[in-house]
């Protein structure tokens, strides 16, 4: 891997084999046809479909057979000293499908060979060869996830041939795979075994059974003893913040116990998304209006309307597809709608996946139709609705389809719901066809329920539909509903691939990426080797394993910039007619970009007029893709895959598709997003290729040989499948309440894996959306459930709002919703971009406040395109970042959150200046996306490890503005938030993130404990077995002192810190008034009921506090806290660190602070009713959940209690007897532990030399 250091080891022959592997299952063997899907060239899921992508080629040697009767038929291995390489897809899966009829593979999986049934393969001995000598961190990861995704089984081990720096990549991997990992034995008997842990319950379960026994189990890889809070400011401040905090105490505990003998009573946020009040009036011009009448007969979906109509009247669901060009999108609301079908005054509501799909098609239906956009047919997408009363074709976007069901889930005055393009099979549409699904199996049973009955009509292209149409036949009675089929108009279009364009550009194959990185892997590997294998793979297998496995997983370094751009201009030197417009299928943003640049900056940009389409870009700026160029001009439309389906570009005639797209899958198991390079599926390419020819004979390049483009899969895994659930959970909940997510999503038409339900219904209890014991949805998660946005963000606008900084956030809000704004620099450019994000950040240590000074300068600037090119940022990610901006801030201004207040953005954004008040709120927002900042024990490198709150080893991206700092940057900010992680090669990455202190990430926890130091077992003070360091240490110097103070437990025990009990009381109660306060707020819908004095003392706690000299209006960020208010000048203050922020100390001393009792430790006194009816209108508070994360330290103590008295039962009368069984025992658990010994000293190398072993796969045990 570029940029990482190698360490090299001399004299090794290059057959070394790889470390050798014990595999335990419980059901049967995890056999090593398994393991051949990814070890060579190995198995990388890339989240749609599964490519054999790993290099360096690897041979197995199959040394042992042993056979036992306890298992069912598995395939014979080969006889000793044969050896095979399986280098192609064709030969694993030909494998696969002898082993699963129990079949022997012989040596040479390409040739027929006699075979014979076998019972079973009990213990394989193998020696896996790497015939480059060579293993990586990415090998090393393969073998694991190969191991995780077997469900049967259970535990893996390495044995001592592992070097300690290959034993370390294997521990980072375990933990991003949340297995258990641990290395026991010494020196040359050291082993490492991985298991799994199971779901979360069992996790959390297990942990309580190891207490229980006096262990200690360690919940995350850092260090988990106690350390010194850094709370010396708040020390300082104590009886200002003790005075202002004081009433509100009171007033929370009355109010809570008011409330609770109350009858429930909840608001609703209403986000308002007006339409026209009245009907526009246009009418079209007699001659076009004519012209689109005789186009409209033409279409042959029109002329297919009498068969619509009468199996629509006879069905309640009706399956339509249709080719590309046959008009279904457009004409069947019409024909449905005038028709008399449905009532005239209901709406015919036709849902599209894009925003663009939707505004296009309903102002082409409205030209069709001789009217105006809004009359009779209209659209409504995300910040945008254009109907009026009369309006009833409505077009829409499947998200906006959804939310409607939150207010009307009946549907009241809708007659039809037509899905559109449901070949795509989108997260929302799929959860829409479940819901859809569900109303007319309920209409159905309970008929007289429903004032109108819906019926709905599926259209797509002529891809999956028997899947569709077998999953509506439980509303059909049995039967298949019916479908029609109906075939598209365009003109002849000529497929052209890879080997046509080389020829017609001059250009050498090594111009594409993919087949350039395939000759370096083919010289290397002829250095090796003296024969090559190139008749045993097709040329896509080996694009793929080079494309998937070389690229770092960026799809833009994989496009043919050169190859397009001259085929751009060769078909405009060809091409006479320049109303032949061009399209280019680009997979991203990047890209688009890059294609751009390169032909303004060429002489033929003087006759092209270069569009972009990207899903970024205005309304109106992607409009003008439809629109004819100027004269003698040439249209150039580049685009991702939003041009592939509802958009209908006319004067298409060319297409140039790259094969290319991107996207992000979700892995379930690993809780974690990776971005992937991924070829289109043969489905994709068929949309493509319908773009060109609609008015003429078109022409559609591949950029791939014809031979791998027709190996490409026929369709793309389901977006559900591979796509993190916590929005679509959400909506379920919304529109479910009475049943589980799990139940709800199994039925879905391919349901998504329990992993992701799990993780995703645990993310949203641990943000606060979700109850954590019966899944019940809380005040919060109702709102923002009714935010057309991510929860995340949902919750940050609602926190600002209250804060008062909300016109800050929503920069933030902006930013996180797309990309970020800072550009990828070239080589040469790295040192300079690297040094602007510095000057930005300017020791902040944020990567959200350095995108909001960017913001706000740039708008200073008056948007100035040189001022974003100085500081290497996108202007027109930026001019995005502007539109979304405003469109949030309508959102909130026009929601009921700010209905009771004068001047609403004045009060929502009063405090935008406070940068403490804004970093809280992202904290807050974001929990629970936090990461601990870890240094090595032993070692004097300052550079900080990160260890995810759910223990996944991450680095920060390179672009950040934390990356590459040391510890004395960091200081007293021990944690990180942040927005989005994902894996990069085999290194987790997280992204878009900021540093915080200890004290910050307390106020924003889902579980805080307080416990006196005195009643907290030593077990929980000292973390010997860690190889991190204590950040902040913690010696107490005298034994008196542990009265006087306490520990504050974060989540559970993953971290303790020690304080002075004033402060961690004011800590608690800080933290608990904070929380009832904004739960009050969005429980009333109402941001003014969040205290200005509360407000005083948050900004106080994280270090920014007020000062009298700042305008309580003053939307000016400042990089330094001010000083408190109300000081006078002649006073010198002495000067705190805290961080970024500094403290002027002009208080009191701690001991003037109010004198503090134990009994402050007791729980709020309610009833168990009381406590359950608080937590149904306000959900799970802070101040209901005190000893919420003690339940671990209460399962240690009651051990130490069972284990007394058990030793008071073994005790003989003198006191002094044990048994001589339990003495045995004691003995042989003390020679178990002198004989582990710690690690050796881990080394940074991620490429190393394997070394020679055997794997052993033994299931004799089980």
């Amino acid at each position: 891997m570029p940029g990482r250091r190698t360490h090299k080891r001399n004299n090794h022959p290059a057959d070394f084999a790889a470390p050798p592997l014990n595999t335990i299952s419980t059901g049967y063997p995890f056999h090593v046809s398994q393991l051949q899907q990814m070890l060579y060239p190995g198995a990388v899921q890339n989240g749609m479909f599964q490519y054999v992508s790993q290099t360096p080629p690897v041979r197995y040697v199959f040394t042992q057979r042993n056979y036992s009767s306890a298992f069912g038929n598995v395939p014979v291995d080969h006889p000793q000293g044969n050896r095979t390489t399986f280098s192609s897809r064709n030969q694993m899966d030909r494998m696969r499908h002898e082993s699963s009829r129990g079949m022997i593979v012989n040596q040479n999986p390409f040739q027929e060979q006699n075979s014979v049934p076998v019972t079973a393969v009990a213990n394989l001995k193998v020696s896996i060869c790497n015939e480059e000598g060579v293993w990586t961190k990415k090998n090393l990861y393969a073998m694991v996830k190969a191991f995780v995704d077997d469900p049967n089984a259970e535990e893996m081990s390495f044995p001592p041939t592992l070097s300690a720096a290959e034993r370390h990549m294997v521990h980072e991997i375990a933990l991003n795979f949340n297995l258990h990992h641990r290395s026991a034995g010494c020196k040359s008997e050291r082993v490492l075994t991985l298991k799994k842990i199971g779901s979360i319950k069992n996790q959390e379960k297990d942990r309580e059974i190891a207490a229980l026994n006096g262990d200690r189990v360690k919940t995350i890889d850092g260090y988990q003893g106690a350390q010194r809070l850094p709370d010396e400011y708040i020390k300082s401040r104590m009886n200002e913040i003790s005075l202002l905090l004081g009433p509100f105490l009171r007033k929370m505990y009355s109010q809570l116990k008011a409330t609770a003998a109350k009858p429930l009573r909840n608001r609703h946020l209403v986000v308002v998304q007006p339409g026209l009040k009245k009907a526009p009036q246009g009418n079209a011009q007699n001659q076009r209006y004519r012209e689109l009448q005789e186009f409209r007969r033409s279409l042959p979906s029109y002329k297919r309307r009498d068969e619509i109509i009468n199996a629509l009247k006879q069905n309640n669901v009706l399956i339509v597809s249709g080719d590309t060009g046959c008009g279904k999108t457009t004409q069947i609301p019409q024909i449905l709608y005038d028709s008399e079908v449905f009532q005239k005054d209901l709406e015919i509501i036709c849902t599209q996946p894009r925003r663009i799909s939707a505004l296009s098609v309903a102002q082409r239906v409205a030209e069709e139709r001789g009217e105006t956009c809004g009359n009779s047919c209209g659209y409504i997408i995300r910040f945008d609705n254009m109907t009026s009363p009369s309006t009833k074709i409505v077009y829409m976007t499947t998200g906006i389809l959804l939310r409607r069901l939150h207010t009307d889930p009946q549907l009241n005055g809708v007659s039809c719901i037509i899905v559109d393009e449901v070949h795509e099979r989108d997260v929302e549409t799929d959860f829409c066809l479940l819901l859809l699904r569900d109303r007319l199996i309920e209409q159905q049973r309970n008929n007289q329920l429903y004032k109108n009955h819906v019926k709905v009509v599926v259209m797509s292209a002529t891809v999956q539909i028997e899947k569709v149409a077998s999953y509506f036949v439980c509303v059909c009675g049995g039967k298949a509903p019916p479908i029609i089929s109906i075939p598209g108009t365009l003109f002849p279009v000529e497929e052209c691939f890879l080997e046509e364009a080389l020829k017609w550009t001059h250009l050498p194959p090594s111009a594409v990426p993919a087949i350039s990185m395939l000759a370096n892997v083919s010289e290397k590997k002829s250095k090796n080797h003296n024969s090559e294998d190139g008749n045993d793979s097709s040329i896509f297998e080996k694009i793929k394993a080079t494309v998937f496995g070389e690229t770092d997983n960026d799809p833009e370094v994989l496009v043919p910039y050169d190859l397009i751009f001259k085929l751009i201009s060769y078909i405009h030197a060809s091409s006479h007619d320049l109303s032949e417009s061009i399209l280019v299928f680009l997979p991203g943003w990047a890209s688009i970009s890059r294609v751009n640049t390169m032909i303004q900056r060429s002489p033929i940009a003087r006759e092209l007029s270069v569009l972009q389409l990207h899903s970024s870009l205005t309304a109106a700026e992607q409009q003008r893709v439809f629109y004819r160029p100027p004269k003698r001009f040439r249209k150039i439309v580049l685009s991702t895959n939003i041009a592939e389906a509802s958009v209908t570009i006319d004067d298409i005639v060319y297409v140039i598709d790259s094969c290319l797209t991107k996207g992000t899958s979700y892995d379930a198991r690993g809780n974690t997003s990776v971005l992937k390079a991924t070829f289109i599926s043969k489905a994709n390419g068929m949309q493509r290729r319908g773009r060109a020819g609609r008015c003429r004979a078109g022409v559609c390049v591949h950029l791939l040989p014809r031979s791998a483009y027709e190996k490409l899969p026929e369709f793309l895994l389901p977006e559900i499948m591979r796509s993190s659930l916590e929005d679509v959970c959400l909506q379920v909940k919304a529109l479910k309440p009475d049943e589980v997510c799990a139940k709800v999503l199994s039925r879905a038409m391919d349901p998504p894996p329990a992993d992701s339900t799990e993780h995703a219904v645990r993310f949203l209890k641990d943000m606060g959306a979700f109850t954590s014991e019966k899944e019940q949805m809380t005040n919060l998660g109702r709102a923002l459930s009714k935010l057309p946005i991510h929860p995340l963000l949902g919750k940050m606008l609602l926190a600002a709002a209250c804060l008062g900084v909300l016109e800050p956030v929503v920069t933030i809000a902006a930013y996180l919703s797309g990309k970020s704004p800072f550009i990828k620099p070239l080589p040469h450019q790295k040192n300079a971009m690297r040094n602007a994000v510095q000057s930005i950040d300017n020791g902040l240590l944020s990567d959200h406040l350095s995108v909001m000074k960017l913001f706000d300068e740039w708008k200073k600037s008056n948007c100035s395109a040189d001022y974003a090119m100085q500081n290497f940022a996108d202007q027109t990610v930026l001019r995005s970042m502007d539109r979304i901006r405003k469109q949030l801030l309508r959102l909130v201004k026009d929601s009921s959150l700010l209905r009771k207040v004068e001047d609403p953005m004045r009060m929502a954004s009063r405090h935008s200046s406070n940068l403490g008040l804004i970093r809280l709120v992202a904290l807050w927002s974001l929990y629970p996306r936090i990461a601990s900042v870890e240094y090595r024990a032993n070692r004097n490198r300052k550079r900080p490890e990160i260890f995810c709150w759910d223990n996944k080893v991450a680095q920060c991206a390179m672009g950040s503005a934390l990356a590459f700092k040391n510890r004395d940057d960091f200081r007293d900010r021990a944690f990180v938030f942040y927005h989005e992680r994902m894996y990069l090669e085999a290194n987790l990455t997280v992204f878009d993130a900021s540093a915080v202190t200890p004290v910050e990430v307390a106020l924003c926890l889902r579980e805080f404990a307080l416990r006196p130091l005195t009643d907290v077992p030593p077990a929980f003070l000292t973390d010997d077995e860690s190889k991190m360091a204590p950040a902040f240490p913690f010696v107490l110097e005298r034994e008196e002192e542990a009265k006087d103070l306490a520990v504050l437990f974060f989540d559970g025990d993953k971290k303790l810190y020690v304080t002075s009990l004033p402060v961690g009381l004011l800590l608690r109660d800080v933290r608990e008034c904070m929380d009832y306060y904004l739960a009050l707020s969005i429980k009333e819908v109402r941001a003014d009921l969040f205290p200005e004095d509360l407000i005083r003392v948050l900004a106080y706690v994280v270090g920014y506090p007020f000062s009298d000299e700042v305008s309580a209006i003053d939307n000016n960020t400042s990089d330094k806290p001010v000083v408190t208010y109300g000081e006078e000048e002649s006073l010198e203050p002495t000067t705190i660190d805290c961080g970024s922020a500094q403290l002027n100390d002009i208080s009191g001393d701690e001991d003037d602070a109010p004198e503090i009792f134990m009994e402050d430790f007791e729980d709020l006194q309610m009833t168990e009713e009381e406590i359950q009816r608080a937590i149904t209108v306000f959900g799970e508070l802070a101040i209901l959940n005190r000893q919420g994360g003690l339940r671990l330290l209460g399962a240690f103590e009651k051990g130490v209690q069972l284990r007394q008295v058990e030793a008071d039962l073994i005790r003989g009368p003198e006191g002094d007897f044990v048994s001589e069984e339990r003495e045995q025992k004691l003995r042989d658990e003390d020679a178990k532990k002198s004989d582990e010994c710690d690690d050796e000293e881990d080394e940074d190398d991620d490429i190393i030399i394997a070394k020679a072993g055997e794997l052993d796969i033994d299931d004799n045990e089980y």
